[in-house]
């Protein structure tokens, strides 16, 4: 295994989680799901920054996003 931490982008998160990026980036915004701005990348627009989450980040997402019986806070709202 690397030191380095690993990143994963905004449509790899929604792919895992099976929602738009649209949703993830409302995640984002509303600090439920860190995620850092590393800089521009080469493929984009120069001064365009691609945000990135890390593996630790989603981990604290999913915790946090269970309730203490270990089922979704969606499925706790709509039981």
């Amino acid at each position: 295994m690397s030191d380095q931490k690993e990143f994963v982008s905004v449509g790899e998160v929604a792919r895992r989680f099976s929602v738009t990026t649209k949703t993830v980036y409302r995640w984002i915004e509303a600090g439920r799901l860190r995620a850092i701005k590393p800089g521009p990348t080469a493929q984009k627009k120069p001064g365009r920054y691609e945000w990135r989450i890390s593996e630790s980040a989603i981990s604290e997402f999913v915790a946090s996003s269970m309730t203490s019986d270990g089922s979704s806070k969606a499925e706790a709202k709509t039981a």
